[in-house]
C-alpha cells in the first residue's frame, strides 16, 4: 500500500486554570502522531503524518487534562480540522466527541467546545487521503 505525508492543521485555542494551558494529543487511527499545548489565542496546530494513501482514517483530537482550580475552569476549543487541505468543521456529521476514555460510551455529536477530557473523532473517508498522481515519464 502507497503512503504519503498527510498535513493535518488543527486550529485551536483553551482556558488555562492555575495557569495551565489546555493540553491534546493528535492520534490517527488510536496512533499518536503530535501533541499540542493551546493558548487563549487561536492558533493552527500543524502535523505531517505519513499515512496509507486511499484509505480512510481516524483523525482524533484527544483532551487531556481538564480540571477546575479555584474556580477557573480548564477548556479546550477547536475551530476547524484540515485534513489534506479539506477543511472539516467540529460540528460536521463526520465528527464525534467521545466524552472521557476513548472507549465509544458516552459519544455526542461533534462539537467545536471541549469541557471535558475527551476525543473528537474524524471519521475521514478516503477521499481526505488521495493516492499520489503517477509521476510523468
Amino acid at each position: 500500500m502507497a503512503t504519503s505525508s498527510t498535513k493535518i492543521v488543527v486550529n485551536a485555542l483553551g482556558k488555562a486554570a492555575a495557569g495551565v494551558n489546555a493540553h491534546f494529543t493528535l492520534l490517527v487511527d488510536g496512533q499518536k502522531v503530535g501533541e499540542g499545548t493551546a493558548g487563549t489565542t487561536a492558533k493552527d496546530f500543524v502535523f505531517t503524518p505519513v499515512l496509507t494513501t486511499d484509505t480512510a482514517h481516524k483523525v482524533q483530537i484527544q483532551y487531556d487534562n481538564d480540571a477546575v482550580i479555584n474556580g477557573q475552569d480548564r477548556s479546550l476549543t477547536v475551530n476547524s480540522i484540515s485534513i489534506g487541505g479539506k477543511t472539516v468543521a467540529p460540528t460536521a456529521g463526520i465528527v464525534s466527541y467521545d466524552k472521557g476514555a476513548l472507549d465509544g460510551r458516552d459519544v455526542a455529536a461533534g462539537q467545536s467546545n471541549m469541557w471535558w477530557n475527551g476525543t473528537l473523532v474524524v471519521n475521514a473517508d478516503k477521499s481526505y487521503f488521495p493516492a499520489p498522481a503517477p509521476a510523468a515519464t
